[in-house]
């Protein structure tokens, strides 16, 4: 009986890990150098590369007090691949996560408390299903 219970901890563990580790760098751009190129087309060229669409490039700031909005080139990591944007411009994959993005809407308390409230309510009903136990 322990280990039915154990077996059940250790896989709704393991969908949390997932969902919070994937959720740190959700993104992968084409960085031209000053810019990322969020939005891939689907579409690879004729050796395999992705192509980027080039609308709604995300600035890369180079210091904290930068003036223009976009992502700290700190929080950016390289893939070691190439890229095209458009049809013609070369550049590399990035993985980003687009909430460092500071041109973004500045979040509430309300939306860092959700995930929160979300797991909670989903323990909660995990133990009443799992328990048969009428509200």
């Amino acid at each position: 009986m322990k280990n039915v219970v154990y077996m059940r901890f250790l896989k709704l563990f393991l969908i949390l890990n997932f969902f919070i580790i994937s959720s740190v760098f959700a993104d992968i751009g084409c960085n031209l150098g000053r810019e990322i190129y969020p939005f891939a087309t689907g579409q690879v060229t004729s050796s395999g590369l992705p192509i980027y669409s080039s609308s709604y490039p995300i600035t890369i700031r180079t210091w904290t007090n930068d003036p223009n909005c976009g992502i700290l080139n700190s929080k950016i990591v390289s893939q070691n691949k190439q890229c095209v944007v458009g049809n013609n411009s070369f550049g590399t994959l990035y993985y980003y996560n687009a909430s460092d993005n500071n041109c973004q809407p500045v979040n509430v308390p309300i939306d860092t408390l959700a995930l929160l409230g979300l797991l909670s309510v989903g323990i909660m009903g995990y133990y009443f299903i799992t328990r048969k136990i009428s509200i």
